[in-house]
């Protein structure tokens, strides 16, 4: 199983998109205890949304399509 989720911040109220190869909750434990270089200083977090699938490598292409589609298409 694998996951897309996007975490919201509750410190500046911006959002993050990543995937896992587990479950979103195990992801947020780690995003909340700091050991996530990128969001380290914008914790806590709460998990906004998530999408359950069945193989890492869709996960992935959709968390850099969400990415991408935030960011303007850069």
């Amino acid at each position: 199983m694998a996951c897309v989720y996007i975490l919201q911040s509750y410190k500046d109220k911006k959002l993050h998109v990543g995937s896992t190869r587990g479950k979103a909750g195990g992801r947020l434990a780690k995003h909340n205890a700091g050991l996530v270089r990128s969001t380290k200083t914008r914790r806590p977090f709460t998990i906004d949304k998530h999408i359950e699938l069945n193989i890492y490598q869709e996960a992935k292409k959709k968390s850099c399509s969400l990415k991408l589609h935030r960011e303007g298409g850069k």
